[in-house]
């Protein structure tokens, strides 16, 4: 782990990027193991970071931990904010991952499904008709 630590810190963010998704996808399945509270102090303060990437995959593994109060507001705001289809999806892919989770944001969701454009729209339409 002293590694992914190392990269979190990175001021490369393609290296946070990548530390995330490492760190979350090796012990999302074991997280009760060992304790959410071990990685989401690492992943809070990436909900900020300057790279939009960083802070989707940083939301997305802070709901996915039982913080989606925290990670919505972020995933939201890219859904409006980003110049970029791309990550506008990403955000939208993200929030569709938190499932259920995710239902306080539905009102918003079902009206930027209407407002947005191409896959995202797409994305939301079929989230919000879950």
């Amino acid at each position: 782990m002293p590694v992914y630590q190392t990269a979190l810190a990175s001021p490369d963010p393609a290296l946070r990027y990548w530390a995330i998704l490492g760190l979350h996808t090796a012990c999302y399945g074991t997280a009760k193991d060992l304790g959410d509270d071990a990685l989401l102090p690492q992943f809070r303060p990436l909900l900020r970071d300057p790279s939009s990437s960083v802070r989707i995959a940083a939301a997305q593994a802070v709901g996915q931990r039982g913080e989606a109060d925290r990670a919505l507001p972020v995933l939201l705001r890219e859904l409006k904010e980003n110049p970029l289809a791309s990550g506008q999806l990403y955000a939208a892919t993200a929030i569709h991952q938190l499932g259920q989770a995710a239902s306080p944001a539905l009102p918003e969701l079902r009206a930027l499904a209407s407002s947005l454009k191409g896959y995202p729209a797409r994305m939301l339409k079929h989230i919000v008709r879950d």
